[in-house]
């Protein structure tokens, strides 16, 4: 599994985890952040409208915070591979907390540390503010990754659970809080 991990030294490279409930299991993909774009359009169709509008709200949130607009999201080729071979519909809005942190690796030019999984669902509350919530399936997110041999998990302050063999690291609900505590994380070298 180290070989698995071996993309993750730059900033903007970031993992997700998809449960897929026809197969019992789920996996994770491996995606960055950069100035051009590399998910081919067959890809695409296998995305639904809340993983697309995850990747907007990501945008929308760098542009407001850093003044950043040309950010555009890649998914490792290996993965496009894997995607293409096994025709798996990718859906969920809790993706956000990912791109969010993977978009934040980029723009601070910090990787993120230590095999690091995110899940989370960042939603609009009101005019220009945003919670974070909990996506579903956590627990056997968190196993998932961990079968990958990530080392943290990331999630929202509201799933009070342990899985032995992985840090569960919980991120307060408002948005200033949690992304402090992204910040934090990528500033702390030994992950």
């Amino acid at each position: 599994m180290e070989e698995f991990w071996k993309y993750a030294d730059s900033p903007g490279k970031f993992t997700t985890v998809f449960t897929n409930s026809s197969i019992n299991t789920g996996f994770l993909l491996r995606w960055s952040w950069g100035k051009q774009e590399f998910i081919p359009s067959d890809i695409i169709n296998f995305f639904d409208v809340k993983i697309k509008g995850s990747y907007l709200l990501t945008q929308e949130l760098i542009f407001k915070t850093y003044g950043i607009k040309d950010l555009y999201l890649s998914l490792m080729k290996t993965d496009v591979d894997f995607l293409r071979k096994y025709r798996y519909t990718l859906s969920g809005d809790s993706l956000s907390l990912a791109f969010y942190l993977g978009a934040l690796s980029y723009v601070q030019k910090k990787p993120i540390p230590g095999k690091t999984v995110a899940t989370g669902v960042i939603s609009p509350v009101y005019e220009n503010n945003y919670n974070l919530y909990n996506s579903d399936n956590q627990k056997e997110k968190i196993a998932i990754a961990r079968s990958y041999g990530a080392n943290f998990f990331l999630t929202c302050a509201n799933d009070n659970f342990q899985i032995a063999g992985i840090k569960t690291i919980h991120l307060e609900k408002e948005f200033d809080a949690f992304t402090n505590q992204l910040l934090q994380i990528l500033n702390n070298d030994k992950g």
